[in-house]
């Protein structure tokens, strides 16, 4: 999701990924004694046939007000 300036919110879905490269952990730390792991991974958006339209898609979008935002 990707914040707003107004603080509505935009969501991406993509139905199919796919690995492009294995995936790297790294180790890290938060602060002593705990310690996370850092997953770095690269994908590829594989398209997807729309039931509603049969059409092909690669990523669905959807945009999400912010519950203070003014109604026009």
């Amino acid at each position: 999701m990707l914040p707003a300036e107004a603080g509505g919110r935009v969501c991406f879905f993509y139905p199919r990924l796919q690995p492009a490269a294995p995936a790297g952990e790294q180790p890290f730390e938060i602060a002593e004694p705990l310690a996370g792991v850092a997953l770095r991974a690269a994908f590829l958006a594989l398209p997807f046939t729309d039931s509603s339209d049969s059409e092909p898609v690669v990523c669905f979008r959807s945009y999400f007000p912010a519950a203070t935002a003014a109604l026009y």
